[in-house]
């Protein structure tokens, strides 16, 4: 019986070994470009510190999401391709106060939840 067991075992092991090595030759056969294609990252880290919004200049302070962005202040515009928007202070701050009603109503929701 145990025999049996250690026969199995050795027949699986063989079987995974095999399949691993017709993976990596797939993989070795495949050029390089298909490879970092595969790779690629959907947004690129980004190494800019400077404001997205068009015209600014200034260093980024705070990054915030995309959508409350639009809803908040639907007229400024900004450069970017990521999720998130790179604002700086003065922005930022813009920001801040346009969505002080939705924090607030935010709050005391979840205050009267309690």
């Amino acid at each position: 019986m145990v025999s049996y067991n250690i026969i199995a075992i050795s027949t699986a092991i063989i079987k995974i070994k095999e399949a691993l090595g017709n993976y990596y030759s797939n993989l070795d056969s495949l050029n390089n470009a298909t490879v970092d294609k595969m790779y690629e990252r959907k947004s690129k880290p980004r190494d800019s510190k400077i404001c997205d919004v068009t015209g600014c200049k200034k260093n980024k302070k705070q990054a915030v999401p995309e959508n409350p962005l639009k809803e908040a202040l639907p007229e400024m515009k900004y450069d970017s391709e990521g999720k998130n928007i790179q604002l700086c202070k003065d922005h930022y701050k813009e920001f801040k106060k346009a969505t002080k009603d939705d924090r607030e109503m935010n709050k005391l929701r979840k205050r009267s939840r309690n």
